[in-house]
């Protein structure tokens, strides 16, 4: 059904192009008309009179029928967009229960995943949208902090890891616990944020990494892991960004503009390969260690 209407309002918005035109051309000719410039006779005076208004005549029953088909071109983008905006809702309405989601993660991603989840152990780890815990495991070895906004995900990450005292997990907004006083740590060594900023808009992004420089520790590490679009992509990589539930993929100048205003020296690594679907993500990272 997307298809046709795409076609169709390709369709119509050529019609607007060319009526357009017509009424442009229409409206100098009247405004000669009116001015004088070109003076239309058939017989009389009367004759150029009538004229005229036949000319004015038609020149307002253009304008009728592009207001017409303006109104139609107008219900037609709203159709589309109400039919994006469905299939984002179902999307997000799968997703968000979490076996669906984590089998969804293991559908589609590759083992090679795992290198954004690297470290030391008996450290002390901030996972911001820690999702159903799905890569929790990487951290058992760790003093553990998963947050993230959905409940159902919390309660089953919750029921999963019951019984492992390093790993808790807190139903919360990212900006509403890094801004209050419910800091659970000092300081954290491994702050992660694993396809959360494609999700946030930049004043969303910007409040929340506003904070995290001061819950680093004093070798702490940020990192951030994202589907970006780049120069020379395939239509289908693009395509798959696109059907992301998340609404704000940006480019790798968009993500680091964000980043490196809170992380001055972030560097970034873009990959092509983390998927089983074309995608291309950009991985950013800012330690303080490399920066002393």
């Amino acid at each position: 059904m997307y298809s046709n209407y795409q076609s169709t309002y390709s369709m119509a918005s050529k019609v607007q192009e060319y009526m357009s035109r017509f009424i442009n051309n229409a409206i100098k000719a009247s405004s000669f008309l009116l001015t004088g410039d070109i003076i239309l006779e058939i017989g009389s005076n009367d004759g150029s009179m009538f004229n005229m208004v036949c000319v004015s005549h038609l020149i307002l029953v253009t304008l009728a029928v592009y207001k017409q088909e303006r109104a139609v071109l107008q219900k037609m983008q709203c159709c589309i967009s109400q039919s994006k905006r469905r299939q984002g809702q179902m999307l997000s309405k799968i997703l968000s229960t979490p076996t669906v989601y984590a089998f969804f993660q293991k559908l589609i991603v590759k083992e090679g995943y795992s290198f954004f989840f690297e470290h030391k152990p008996d450290i002390r780890v901030l996972d911001i949208g820690c999702g159903p815990a799905t890569c929790t495991h990487y951290f058992l070895d760790t003093d553990y902090m998963g947050i993230d906004l959905s409940e159902e995900y919390i309660q089953q990450a919750t029921q999963k890891y019951e019984g492992h005292r390093n790993i808790k997990f807190l139903c919360s907004d990212a900006n509403i616990f890094l801004n209050s006083k419910s800091i659970y740590y000092d300081k954290f060594d491994l702050i992660i944020m694993c396809g959360v900023l494609h999700h946030l808009d930049d004043t969303e992004v910007n409040s929340c990494l506003s904070s995290l420089p001061g819950l680093l520790s004093s070798k702490g590490i940020f990192r951030s892991l994202d589907g970006v679009f780049i120069n020379n992509q395939s239509k289908l990589a693009k395509l798959v960004l696109r059907s992301d539930r998340g609404k704000y993929v940006r480019t790798i100048k968009g993500y680091r503009n964000l980043v490196c205003k809170h992380f001055p020296e972030a560097s970034y690594t873009v990959y092509n390969n983390l998927l089983r679907v074309p995608a291309t993500h950009i991985k950013l990272e800012y330690s303080i260690g490399n920066e002393q």
